[in-house]
């Protein structure tokens, strides 16, 4: 490592996510729908303050808020979540683009060692930190994109994840994606849902950041197994429980170095199938399936 210093990460959470992005007036219309209330929910005292006014058994609602279940909800958060994050890499490109000039000056050419190790490799007049800041400054200039950073940062829709080389930066970004989240009038998730060390848990993987080892969570890969082997011994599976483990399997592509042969028979019919007839659909299994299961279960 040349900056000689620790590598950590932490992650955070967003509170009903969905449910803190308003939808514009003019969209409306495309989050509402019709609902049947019934005569037992109208007879029942205990919500008669649901409703202002009288309303009939079938009725509608409209939502001002983007739902959980929406087809695009995920799509449309995606992308506020990428814009949220653009403004904090922007923001702390400006911090660090400060500290990096009072180590190697872009002007004068001036090094001044990082810390007490850096002074140790100085040659010629620079240190390997030095070294390390004019290579990734000529590579921003190709690239046109910053490339002096000592962090990254990554989000999967309301899950953001942060790594960090050396204790002071962390604690900066950390002040700095506390303040990014309260300018954007965000509520973040309770302290317990909070990560911070050079060990984290991400999407259900382990990230071992000072060893560079990624691996999956113990329990997802007892559920995946699980399910994997009950579809072998013949139990009947439902739609909604195959659909799941498909989407564990996808997740979990990136040890088979995203191989999709992997993946080849697991959708077709019993997708449509499931699609057609809804999350209780029974699913049903071939010899391709049973060759392609065998080969996730080896892995």
């Amino acid at each position: 490592m040349v900056f000689k210093e620790p590598l950590n990460g932490f992650t955070d959470d967003f509170a009903d996510y969905f449910n803190q992005i308003p939808l514009a007036p003019a969209y409306y219309w495309t989050a509402c729908f019709s609902w049947w209330f019934g005569e037992s929910f109208l007879d029942d005292q205990s919500l008669k303050g649901f409703l202002s006014t009288p309303s009939p058994p079938l009725t509608y609602i409209a939502e001002k808020r983007l739902g959980f279940g929406g087809s695009l909800s995920s799509l449309v958060a995606q992308r506020l979540s990428e814009a949220v994050l653009a403004d904090f890499r922007y923001q702390m490109d400006l911090e660090e683009d400060r500290l990096f000039a009072l180590i190697l000056d872009p002007v004068s050419g001036l090094c001044t060692p990082y810390n007490v190790p850096d002074s140790a490799s100085l040659v010629d007049g620079w240190t390997d930190a030095c070294r390390w800041i004019h290579e990734r400054r000529l590579l921003s200039v190709e690239t046109g994109r910053p490339q002096v950073r000592l962090y990254s940062a990554h989000i999967y829709t309301d899950d953001p994840v942060f790594s960090v080389v050396g204790n002071d930066r962390l604690l900066r970004s950390m002040r700095l994606w506390n303040k990014i989240a309260s300018d954007w009038g965000f509520r973040t998730a309770i302290a317990r849902k909070r990560q911070v060390g050079p060990c984290i848990c991400w999407l259900g993987f382990n990230f071992y950041l000072p060893m560079g080892i990624v691996a999956v969570a113990p329990e997802k890969i007892a559920r995946a197994v699980d399910l994997l082997n009950s579809i072998l011994a013949g139990t009947t599976i439902t739609f909604n429980q195959y659909r799941s483990f498909i989407g564990l399997l996808e997740h979990m592509l990136i040890f088979v170095g995203g191989d999709r042969t992997f993946m080849y028979h697991l959708y077709g019919r019993n997708f449509h199938a499931g699609l057609a007839g809804g999350p209780l659909t029974r699913m049903i299994f071939s010899t391709r399936h049973f060759t392609a299961l065998r080969r996730w279960s080896r892995v």
